[in-house]
C-alpha cells in the first residue's frame, strides 16, 4: 500500500511538472490551479488502470 501512495505522488509530480511547463509542485501558486487539477484527474485515471489490470491479473492466475 505504501509503494502505491509514492508511485501515486511520483505520477502526480511528473504530471504535474508537465502540464505546468516544468514548475514544481513545491512551487504551487493559486494560478496553477487548472493544471493542479488535471494533474490530480490524470493520476486517478492512471492509478485506476493500474488496480483494473492487477484485479484483471489477480482473477486470471486461478
Amino acid at each position: 500500500m505504501l509503494l502505491g501512495v509514492a508511485l501515486a505522488g511520483l505520477v502526480f509530480s511528473y504530471l504535474f511538472q508537465s502540464f505546468t511547463g516544468g514548475a514544481r509542485i513545491q512551487d504551487y501558486v493559486p494560478g496553477q490551479a487548472d493544471q493542479f487539477m488535471r494533474a490530480f484527474r490524470y493520476t486517478l485515471i492512471v492509478a485506476a488502470a493500474i488496480s483494473f489490470t492487477s484485479a484483471l491479473l489477480s482473477l486470471a492466475r486461478k
